[in-house]
């Protein structure tokens, strides 16, 4: 018996994207490529194509999921042009049948001996004519099937929120450029930048909750510093894009959410700035504090304990309007739905808010990726059971680990993810301190307590941006760059105004009147911070540069070496190696 579908092949060839067909058809071969992606043919079992397997249907055929032969339908398509040759990329493969027998002899339709039936012919008008009664908005490119390989496609969204327009100006240029994120009728979001003459073009006809559709921009891979939204590409436009309001047809309502569970997020706080959509009970609810900012700003604090499924728990700080939500004056347990939580290492693990992005819906009854957990609330959940809690407040310094400095090197100079982070402990002495007027400090605001902005000298006064104010006289601040080694290597790290002040003994003030008195004593005086062997705890990171991404050390902590503690530990660490060499000579 037949079941594939004739002619999808040549319609999956040579129409445009129709999110409407989900052709039935047979994996023939599958090639993985260097990229990770898989070159695939496809057969309906009269022609077959040769296809690019990307995302969802990519890894499937890696883990052995789907398999050569399997017959299954095409979810998720779109159509890119790939070194000047347009092919079909698949993202989405759901798998019907398990492996069986190659199914007809389909020939390769690009050599053009394959043909069509009249009544297959005719079928295929008929299906096309159906297709031209939809309605325009099921014809629209979903985000979901958008990739950097595609180039001829039209997505209809909705702008969900829009910032304000940036300008800048360095030693590559000027320009503008304002950000927006848009939601399709799947509800998947997607982070769209305008830039220069684009961004002048469409920031005021662009306003948030209106309905757009957008054509002739660029699918690029996002750039998780600085999007909000969980897509792994991102849109770029600029004059020659297209973009028209169009009726909001309420087709675009909803939100999608992506849920983890709680006991991922211990990886996740890895990721500096991740951003998680979260669904749990609120197990704790802490009491709402209020205090005063440095800035002198009234806050209103309040921290929440969620725990899931999973028998984790986390904290999760709200302030301000959040912490007064009505729904903690309600008896009952809470399940908490939020979209963009960002996740962080404060207090081991731990949820904050960014008030951009972040959404938070409390008991979100009618939401179907929440249904589990208001399932569990009802039937399972018990406050008694005992969790893991993620969330950890301590009272001293987490113990971290001595490395030396060969060894930070050799891990930080091949290190290619941007979003990489640790902190570690190393024992060295001060090699070298640039000490010039351009490296040392920096002058800041005269608002020391509550600013500690850069100030430009204006005439005769000082003049702070941030806060508005001018004064006679500014407060300088420690920024230093300096070489440390141990007897295995050296790095370079920052050292900033209070760990510098700790080095050397006297604040960026003072060292400065020292240096407008005597040159030789300001020189002395940073020379005696030399050769000192100290215990640093240091931030490791990257940070984007012109040749890409390089490794950056800044100091959290300086400590003297504890030399007893320091001979307490080699002691121990001998007593195992020579019991290690007694049991070898046994």
């Amino acid at each position: 018996m037949r079941i594939l579908q004739e002619g999808a092949i040549r319609k999956l060839h040579k129409s445009m994207y129709d999110s409407n067909f989900h052709p039935l058809l047979q994996i023939l071969e599958a090639e993985p490529m260097n990229s990770g992606y898989f070159t695939v043919f496809l057969s309906d079992g009269v022609d077959s194509l040769k296809c690019l397997a990307e995302d969802l249907f990519a890894k499937k055929l890696e883990s052995g999921e789907i398999r050569v032969l399997t017959i299954g339908t095409v979810n998720v398509y779109s159509k890119a042009v790939v070194k000047g040759v347009e092919c079909v990329v698949i993202r989405d493969f759901a798998m019907l049948v398990t492996p069986v027998a190659r199914e007809g002899s389909p020939r390769d339709l690009e050599s053009g001996e394959s043909k069509l039936t009249p009544s297959l012919m005719a079928d295929l008008e008929q299906h096309e004519r159906m297709l031209e009664e939809l309605p325009k908005a099921d014809t629209f490119t979903p985000i979901r099937a958008l990739n950097t390989f595609s180039t001829d496609w039209t997505l209809k969204a909705k702008v969900t929120k829009k910032w304000e327009m940036k300008e800048w100006n360095n030693s590559r240029g000027n320009g503008k450029l304002f950000t927006a994120n848009l939601m399709d009728s799947l509800g998947d979001e997607i982070a769209a930048t305008f830039f220069n003459q684009g961004a002048d073009k469409f920031y005021e006809i662009l306003i948030e909750k209106g309905v757009y559709t957008f054509t002739k921009g660029q699918v690029k891979l996002a750039n998780r510093k600085f999007t909000t939204v969980q897509c792994e590409y991102q849109l770029s436009f600029d004059k020659n894009s297209e973009i028209a309001e169009v009726p909001d047809d309420g087709s675009i309502n909803s939100q999608r959410f992506h849920i983890i569970s709680l006991d991922q997020l211990g990886q996740i706080a890895k990721k500096n700035g991740a951003l998680v959509d979260i669904c749990a009970v609120v197990k704790e609810v802490g009491e709402l504090t209020e205090f005063v900012s440095k800035r002198g700003d009234p806050l209103k604090k309040r921290t929440l304990v969620l725990a899931d499924p999973s028998l984790h728990t986390v904290e999760l700080t709200l302030w301000n309007e959040d912490a007064q939500n009505q729904a903690f004056d309600n008896a009952g347990t809470i399940v908490l739905l939020g979209k963009s939580l960002k996740v962080s290492e404060f207090n081991n693990v731990s949820l904050g808010i960014d008030r951009n992005v972040t959404k938070l819906i409390f008991n979100p009854e009618g939401i179907q990726e929440a249904e589990p957990i208001l399932k569990w609330r009802d039937h399972f959940y018990d406050p008694g059971n005992p969790t893991t809690h993620l969330s950890v407040r301590c009272t001293y310094p987490r113990q971290r680990e001595f490395r030396t400095l060969r060894s930070v090197n050799e891990e930080w100079q091949t290190c290619t993810n941007p979003a990489a982070s640790d902190i570690f402990l190393a024992r060295a002495h001060i090699n070298f301190i640039k000490h010039d007027d351009t490296t040392m400090w920096y002058p800041s605001c005269f608002n020391a307590e509550r600013c500690k902005k850069k100030v430009l000298k204006d005439g005769e006064v000082y003049r702070c941006d941030f806060c508005a104010e001018t004064a006679e006289f500014c407060v300088f601040r420690y920024v230093v760059s300096m070489k440390i080694c141990d007897e295995t290597d050296g790095i370079w790290v920052s050292a900033f105004d209070e760990k510098f002040t700790e080095i050397i003994g006297i604040t960026a003030n003072d060292l400065k009147r020292i240096q407008d008195g005597s040159e030789e004593d300001y020189k002395e005086r940073v020379a005696g911070c030399l050769n000192q062997r100290l215990e640093f705890v240091i931030r490791a990171s990257l940070q984007e540069g012109g040749q890409g991404h390089r490794p950056k050390f800044a100091i959290q902590a300086v400590n003297p070496v504890d030399h007893h503690r320091l001979i307490k530990t080699l002691l121990s660490d001998l007593a195992v190696m020579m019991s290690l060499q007694a049991s070898t000579d046994y």
